[in-house]
This record gives C-alpha cells, sequence and structure tokens, in this order.
C-alpha cells in the first residue's frame, strides 16, 4: 500500500510515495523539510487506537453496507478493489482531520493555513497472495460483555486468508451472535489491519515515536521542572480570562507536544522507578570512586 503526501507542513505539491509495506524507512532531507512532520503521520496510521477511533467515527460510515453475515456466527468477506478504496479513501479523510489533534495544533490556525492533504492506495493484487491469521479478543475496546449459550464468556474473533484467495473469513468463538454494530466494528477493525499491514490486530504492540535529537531530552528536562512551577501561576491567569470551566477545561487539558512526543515523554519519566544496581559494575563503581575520592550513588 502507498501513502502520498501532498501537503503536512512544509511539504507541498509531493507526488513521492512511501510503500507501507515495508518495515523500514529511512527519511532525508534538509531541516525543517517535513521529516518529523511525516514520521509522526506514519505513528498515526500504524496506531490502533487511531483505527478504532476512525471505526467509531462517522468516517467509517456505509464502508459495508454489501457485507452480511453468512451464517451464524460466520462471515466471509470478499476483497474487492471497490472495498479497498472505500476503506482507504474514508481512513485518509479521518487522519486529514486527526493529524491537527495528534500535532496539537489548532485546526483554525491550521498547519501552514492549508488542510493536510493524503492518499492511501492500494491494489487488489497486492493483497491477494497474503497469508493471514490471527485472533481478536471480542469484548476488546467496546466494554461489552456477551455470554454464549452454555453460560461462558464470549472469548475471540478468528479470522483467516489463505494465499491465492480474494476471501477473508471471520469466526466466532466462544459466542454465537454477535450485534450488528459490533460485529461491524470488528470487520472493519479487521479489514483497516489487513490493508495496512498491521501484523497483530490484538493491540499487543502499537508505535512509539522516539526523537533522536539532543536537544528533545534537554527540552524533556525542562519540561519536567517548569510545568509544576508553572502550573499553579497558569491556572489563575486561565481563570481571570476565560469565561467557562469548558474553555478553561479545554484549554488547560491541552499539552505543549505532539501525541507521539507525549507518550515518548511519559515512558521516559517511567523508567527506572524500582533501580536495582548490576554487579558486573560494582567493582567498576568501587575503583571510580576510589579515584574521585568520594562516594557514588
Amino acid at each position: 500500500m502507498e501513502l502520498i503526501v501532498k501537503n503536512l507542513g512544509p511539504i507541498k505539491g509531493n507526488q513521492q510515495s512511501i510503500d507501507l509495506s515495508k518495515k523500514f524507512f529511512i527519511l532525508l532531507g534538509y531541516n525543517n523539510s517535513g521529516k518529523t512532520y511525516v514520521s509522526q503521520l506514519l505513528w498515526t496510521i500504524f496506531n490502533q487506537d487511531k483505527h478504532i477511533q476512525f471505526i467509531k467515527s462517522s468516517f467509517s460510515n456505509g464502508i459495508l453496507e454489501n457485507v452480511s453475515e453468512q451464517s451464524q456466527g460466520q462471515w466471509k468477506i470478499e476483497l474487492t478493489q471497490t472495498l479497498i478504496d472505500s476503506i482507504l479513501e474514508k481512513f485518509s479523510l479521518f487522519l486529514e482531520e486527526e493529524i491537527f489533534t495528534v500535532l496539537n495544533q489548532d485546526k483554525t490556525h491550521n498547519i501552514e493555513r492549508e488542510n493536510p492533504l493524503f492518499s492511501l492506495k492500494a491494489n487488489i493484487s497486492d493483497f491477494e497472495n497474503r497469508e493471514f491469521a490471527d485472533i481478536l479478543p471480542i469484548m476488546e475496546s467496546l466494554n461489552m460483555v456477551f455470554i454464549n449459550d452454555e453460560g461462558r464468556l464470549a472469548t475471540h474473533l478468528k479470522v483467516t486468508k489463505k494465499s491465492g484467495e480474494r476471501t477473508l473469513k471471520l469466526s466466532l468463538h466462544g459466542v454465537k451472535k454477535l450485534p450488528e454494530k459490533s460485529w461491524k466494528f470488528y470487520t472493519i477493525r479487521v479489514l483497516l489491519a489487513f490493508f495496512i499491514n498491521t501484523p497483530l490486530i490484538q493491540s499487543k504492540f502499537s508505535p512509539f515515536f522516539l526523537p533522536a535529537s539532543r536537544a528533545f531530552f534537554s527540552t524533556f528536562y525542562t519540561y519536567i521542572y517548569e510545568v509544576e512551577r508553572n502550573k499553579r501561576e497558569e491556572d489563575f491567569r486561565l481563570i481571570s480570562e476565560l469565561t467557562s470551566i469548558e474553555e478553561f477545561i479545554k484549554k488547560r487539558s491541552k499539552r505543549p507536544y505532539t501525541q507521539p512526543v507525549n507518550q515518548a515523554i511519559e515512558a521516559l519519566y517511567a523508567l527506572n522507578h524500582n533501580t536495582s544496581s548490576l554487579d558486573v559494575y560494582n567493582a567498576r563503581l568501587i575503583e571510580l570512586a576510589e579515584i574521585m575520592g568520594g562516594d557514588i550513588i
């Protein structure tokens, strides 16, 4: 599947595509040429929380109008070019809206004063020879519990596809029936994961954005030190300036960084809460302490 970013930050009128079936990308360019924008867009495309958000949004309406249950608890979905185009077109439109939230930008003061424009394209032949088998817990992300006829908790949805076929098979295990809204939710999620080459649809893994710039880490520590110091002063200013509690909450909940960077900051801040020294370094630490004439803690 190919991604074309035609308008995002400093990127304008681009026609160079990115092959999303690859597992490794190298972005080359001058400073402020859009590399970070693209990498955070890739983070968004492969982020399974965003997939769920897309499926629950109005963007996904109408995708499965021609798909129905074949038998009780089983579906066969024919992979057609029309179905692929429909899902990817709607997901592209969703990304064009969601990128404002991901990049922590106000849409009224949007990116470079122009709306972003993305294009996701794939050919049915790209998927024909791909084998696929996965299991999706059916209660995941919906806060729903289903009980089968034996009174047991519902377990999972099995998804399979054989090489050379254009049929995706879904079958329920542990429950015989799902409400229409629920099976459409899971079906669209499976299709989206299949098309954009997400290897596991069980949300065991999610993309992680780790900036390589040394400046990021110094900024990170500045962020940690300054947040609490400035928080009270900022709260008083907002209360005095804003006219409603809703406006105050909206302004106060907004973070200073993009969602991928916030994820990295939270992960770094959570590190080393339960530290323990490694025996292999103890001898070196003793030697260093003797050289310096002090203690190392």
